[in-house]
Formats: C-alpha cells, sequence, structure tokens
C-alpha cells in the first residue's frame, strides 16, 4: 500500500505539470476576475473538426440570396480545410473551383445550364485563439456565375467559447463583405 506522502507527491507532480502545460496557472484556476478561469478550464485544445464544420453551416446562415450551391478554390490560401467544406456540403452540392481559368469556364457554364441557382465561393479567412477559452473562425466569399455574379458575401466571424463540456458556438460577427 503507497503512503499518504506519496500520494500528496503525485498530486503535486501533477499539478506542476498542468501549471506549465496552461501557461503558468493551474488548471481550473481563475486569474483575477476571469471568466475563463471560472468556467473551470484554462488548458484548451485548439478547436476540432466538429467546430470547423459547425462554422461552415453558421456562416451561411441567414445569407442573402440564399446560396445553393457552393464552390472551394483549391490549391490556394483560401481554400477551405477538410472539415470546413465538409460543413458546406451538408447545406448544399459543393463544388472544387479550379485554379486553371478554362476549367473554372467550364464549371460555371455547367452550373448556368443546370439551374439559375445562387453560387458561392466560400473562402477561408483563418482560425485565431486569442486566448485558451476563445476561438474566431472567419470565411468570406463572392458569388459567380448567374445574375448575382461577382456579388460579394459577408465577412463573417464564427465565435467559439471553451468551457466543461468544449468547444460550443456562441455567436456569429459580420466583419463587412469580401
Amino acid at each position: 500500500m503507497r503512503s499518504p506522502k506519496h500520494g500528496r507527491t503525485v498530486t503535486i507532480l501533477l499539478l506542476l505539470t498542468a501549471t506549465v502545460a496552461c501557461g503558468g496557472k493551474p488548471a481550473g484556476s481563475a486569474s483575477s476576475g476571469s471568466a475563463a478561469g471560472a468556467a473551470g478550464s484554462v488548458c484548451a485544445l485548439p478547436p476540432g473538426d466538429s467546430a470547423y464544420a459547425v462554422a461552415a453551416r453558421q456562416y451561411v446562415t441567414g445569407i442573402l440570396p440564399t446560396p445553393r450551391r457552393f464552390l472551394t478554390a483549391y490549391g490556394t490560401d483560401s481554400a477551405l480545410p477538410p472539415a470546413v467544406f465538409a460543413g458546406i456540403q451538408g447545406k448544399g452540392p459543393t463544388y472544387m473551383y479550379a485554379g486553371d481559368s478554362s476549367a473554372r469556364t467550364k464549371l460555371l457554364q455547367k452550373l448556368d445550364s443546370v439551374g439559375p441557382w445562387p453560387t458561392l465561393l466560400v473562402t477561408w479567412r483563418g482560425m485565431e485563439q486569442p486566448d485558451s477559452t476563445t476561438a474566431i473562425i472567419r470565411m468570406g466569399g463572392h458569388y459567380l456565375g448567374g445574375e448575382f455574379h461577382g456579388k460579394p458575401a459577408p465577412k463573417r466571424a464564427m465565435r467559439f467559447v471553451y468551457d466543461t463540456a468544449g468547444w460550443s458556438f456562441a455567436r456569429t460577427d459580420e466583419e463587412g463583405t469580401t
């Protein structure tokens, strides 16, 4: 059987490990007046695929005209991460938008030929984590083909908060147009 002293040693080592890993504060501790500490989680991992998929769905919610088809550019810095792309696919048909101008023209002609539905090219604008309990995922875009060709879509920041239940969507902020 272990001695009580051994148990205290293990506890102290675990607290020290959490202190170093979480930037100098023991996990679950609150800095003075910090809502983040009050939530009980100082040491959050970055948002995972589920948050990225939620951000994609939240981005397109309420955009006018309502997009019925979606494009993502690939091979560029505005290409959607796979989890965001998967989230957009849940909102409607999604196509890869080629870097080659000839392929882009063919795709837009094909989409226009099968229906006049608004098509939105969704662009990735990045993810930032200003602190351990807040993450902001940004997207923008513009319409291609049809009557809305060239119309900018709003730039939006989807905000997530981390608490004892993990990452959850908090709100969407408009940041202008693309």
